[in-house]
């Protein structure tokens, strides 16, 4: 009889895994639902990829291969939403959401140590995944940021309409594409500590 490649994780383990999901679930549940409104700030990002990044770890830690992919997927799918400083629409946002649940629902199983729900929720983990995947690398986007969406209103303007609209003096027509938004640098101090 061989023994396993690693020893599964001890029950103090499963339970700060089950204790720090549950931590993070709430705040992943919070920020997607505000996702929806508008592009949330730069804490709100840093806040939501540091919960599913946290969730990952923590299923690595307890051996949970499927949590911890699932929790990575969500968590590329965050970085390329904030990459692409776009809005999500309902669907994407129903995804993201059905996402928690699926670490949420891990989390309740782990907790009440029942294997049989835990194997279900791996096989349901498994199903999101290619879901996350592709929304992940989708460049399309359903409720695109008003310079996006009057740039591609603007590809559909024959050149000539735009050569004429331009030479009016009232026109504040710019085939520019809008300036780059740059998140605030952050100020570091660094002191030296007195030897003594």
């Amino acid at each position: 009889m061989s023994t396993p490649a690693h020893p599964p994780a001890d029950d103090s383990l499963l339970e700060l895994f089950r204790i720090e999901a549950e931590q993070c679930v709430a705040t992943l549940n919070e920020g997607i639902v505000s996702l929806e409104a508008a592009v949330p700030d730069v804490g709100t990002w840093e806040r939501l990829m540091r919960a599913a990044h946290s969730v990952k770890g923590a299923a690595r830690i307890v051996e949970l291969p499927d949590v911890a992919q699932l929790a990575h997927a969500l968590e590329d799918c965050l970085v390329a939403a904030q990459g692409r400083g776009i809005v999500l629409g309902a669907d994407q946002i129903d995804l993201l959401l059905r996402s928690v649940d699926g670490i949420e629902a891990s989390a309740r199983a782990v907790g009440a140590r029942d294997q049989q729900a835990q194997r279900e929720c791996d096989r349901a983990a498994l199903a999101l995944i290619p879901e996350l995947q592709k929304m992940a690398q989708d460049r399309r986007v359903s409720a695109p940021p008003a310079s996006e969406s009057q740039a591609s209103m603007l590809s559909l303007v024959p050149l000539g309409a735009l050569a004429r609209e331009s030479s009016r003096p009232e026109s504040n027509l710019s085939l520019s594409p809008p300036a780059p938004t740059v998140p605030p640098m952050r100020r570091v101090e660094v002191r030296a500590r007195a030897s003594g």
